[in-house]
């Protein structure tokens, strides 16, 4: 007789499954979360016992197990590249009906969007910001691993990485539109209008400015990046930088123990995780399919994008207290006003 590897438990039904030895009830907490996509409740707390459904099912995830059923990547990239069709065209043609904070959209369910009353060249970079960040939204909450989370860590997950998305999805809308540098359509500039002075050529501070608006496509263009690979890395991009933490115990002035839980809990980072090493392995699948011999070349070419994202992110965030002397907040949208 054999031990299950993620329960430890020595039993005769103990076979080699889905790449690792199980049992039989280590077997079907597997299944039940990924054939049959058992909807997930609000975390509890945890005794961790071996007999913990969710514990289970986290070192099934540690043990290399995936959530994600194997697809002909040929389906895969139909799928990413439907879902953005449908991003792309509410991005250039559509408006959402309502005007709507982070906390509104993720509860309202699929965004309604109405036909564009304005032309595109009167829009002002602040509306076509907070038009990028919805549509960069209603394409997450698309994800397939969305299914395996709860209402709060859905939340919690776009909330951490919604904007470092849409920057992306801004470099790409102007990449495939021939531009050197970001920009909104209309050539409009990314950043606002009101704060020229501080971007603009001949300001202290353009160079930094610059470096925000051209360094990721002049990355695109160097490796001449297809659509099908930035559609993968906007998903790797996505699931990224998913820090897990801990359930904080407190005890109240009448005794009372009340547990506040993260926004994400270890098996909703787990779920996140897998899905991104997911969509990496259909990247390295594909860069071996269209480059052969030097595939694995081309794939370290393109994770240099995520860490440039990083530096992108990195370099805003210099940008803040700057845009603090500027900024206007009368015409703002609750999206945008919100992250700034």
């Amino acid at each position: 007789m054999r031990a299950c590897q993620v329960c430890e438990k020595v039993e005769a039904n103990v076979a080699t499954g889905y790449g690792i030895t199980l049992c039989n009830g280590c077997k079907m907490v597997y299944r039940r979360h990924t054939l049959i996509k058992e909807e997930r409740q609000e975390p509890i707390v945890c005794n961790h016992s071996k007999r913990c459904h969710r514990c289970t099912l986290i070192k099934c995830l540690e043990f290399g197990l995936k959530m994600f059923r194997e697809s002909k990547e040929v389906q895969l990239l139909k799928a990413l590249n439907a879902r953005n069709a449908v991003r792309s065209s509410n991005f250039i043609n559509s408006q959402p009906r309502e005007d709507l904070n982070l906390k509104e959209i993720m509860r309202r369910g699929p965004i309604k969007f109405e036909t564009k009353t304005v032309n595109i060249q009167d829009l002002n970079s602040h509306q076509w910001a907070n038009l990028q960040m919805v549509t960069t939204i209603e394409f997450m909450k698309t994800f397939d691993v969305m299914k395996h989370l709860t209402e709060t860590e859905v939340t919690g997950f776009i909330k951490k990485t919604y904007f470092n998305t849409a920057i992306f999805f801004m470099a790409m809308n102007s990449y495939f539109s021939g531009q050197s540098a970001m920009m909104f359509p209309g050539n409009k500039d990314v950043f606002p209008e009101e704060t020229a002075p501080i971007h603009e050529i001949g300001s202290s501070y353009w160079g930094l400015f610059n470096s925000i608006r051209c360094e990721l496509i002049a990355k695109f263009i160097e490796l001449q990046v297809s659509q099908d690979e930035l559609l993968l890395l906007a998903v790797v991009i996505s699931c990224g930088s998913i820090i897990t933490e801990k359930p904080i115990v407190i005890e109240d002035a009448n005794g009372e123990i009340i547990i506040n839980h993260p926004p994400i809990s270890t098996l909703g980072s787990q779920f996140i995780q897998s899905y991104r090493d997911f969509h990496l392995t259909a990247l390295f699948d594909n860069c071996m399919k269209n480059e052969n011999a030097h595939g694995h070349i081309r794939y370290n070419n393109l994770l240099s994008i995520i860490q440039l994202v990083t530096q992108t992110m990195q370099k805003l965030d210099m940008t803040y207290h700057l845009f603090q002397l500027y900024q206007r907040d009368g015409n703002l949208s609750k999206l945008v006003r919100e992250f700034f």
